[in-house]
């Protein structure tokens, strides 16, 4: 088993809808029901890894570009809130959905912190973990921007 990413544009809300939200989505703007793709919308997923693979990689991700480990942020969320990437940290591979304008926000830290943490990359893994970490690193880019247009970025 492994954690899959679905990253949907331009949804709808629909009766019998072929996407669910849930109550209390902490990082979706949507009212929890039923919703599907509208017209003009697009889909990207992609396999996160393993769901231990996947905690490995948001790991990383935290220790390149904050210097902690991600326990830390956990710890103290108002200390960290809007920080770069914190949105994808601070959030369990079994949360559920992270909204558009939540996705927005991701997509550009994924865009403006791709070179820096790149270069700190180099430095610290090895080639196949960097080439790794990247192939996800870009995999998320691409769902964000796909799920910043009106749409959601799913964990399943």
């Amino acid at each position: 088993m492994g954690l899959d990413i679905l990253a949907v544009s331009r949804i709808v809300k629909k009766e019998d809808g072929d996407i669910l939200i849930g109550e209390n989505e902490s990082r979706c703007e949507y009212k929890a029901g039923e919703y599907s793709p509208g017209q003009g919308s697009t889909s990207n997923s992609f396999r996160a890894g393993s769901y231990s693979g996947y905690n490995a990689w948001r790991a990383k991700l935290c220790k390149l570009m904050h210097g902690i480990q991600p326990e830390e942020m956990w710890a103290d969320p108002n200390r960290w809130s809007g920080a770069a990437f914190q949105e994808v940290i601070d959030f369990s591979d079994c949360e559920g959905v992270i909204g558009a304008r939540v996705s927005k926000k991701l997509y550009t830290d994924f865009k403006k912190h791709r070179s820096q943490l790149y270069q700190k990359a180099i430095e610290l893994f090895s080639q196949d973990d960097v080439a790794h970490f990247f192939a996800v690193y870009d995999d998320f880019t691409t769902a964000f921007k796909i799920s910043a247009d009106r749409g959601l970025l799913i964990f399943c």
